[in-house]
């Protein structure tokens, strides 16, 4: 989808991304586990702002579609995070628990190898 910014004349200005439907984001929102206010707070929002996306009264922006895109909960800590790796078939990980989940995982691996 094209968006074309309203201060500029030149056509070639035009933005490129794919708008989040209002049933996507809310799905999102749910599989993270986060409340309507947990999840405003998260994005830096008001409640009647996320409440006004999830119902398609207001367009949620760019920034958020692709913030709410990248949003994962890391299975070592439970925290929801934008810089979480995937780790099949464990889930994601996040940077902070990246080392603790190799060492977790590799004592575990050696110790079932040893028996």
């Amino acid at each position: 989808m094209r968006f074309f910014d309203p201060r500029s004349d030149d056509p070639e200005s035009a933005l490129t991304f794919d708008k989040m439907p209002p049933d996507e984001f809310k799905r999102r929102r749910e599989i993270l586990g986060l409340s309507r206010k947990q999840m405003a707070s998260v994005l830096g929002v008001s409640t009647e702002t996320v409440y006004s996306w999830e119902h398609g009264r207001r367009n949620i922006t760019n920034p958020t579609a692709i913030l709410m895109r990248r949003l994962h909960v890391c299975c070592e800590c439970h925290h929801v995070c934008d810089d979480c790796e995937a780790m099949p078939p464990y889930g994601y990980v996040c940077e902070g628990c990246r080392h603790r989940f190799f060492e977790r995982r590799f004592t575990r691996e050696t110790t079932d190898s040893q028996l």
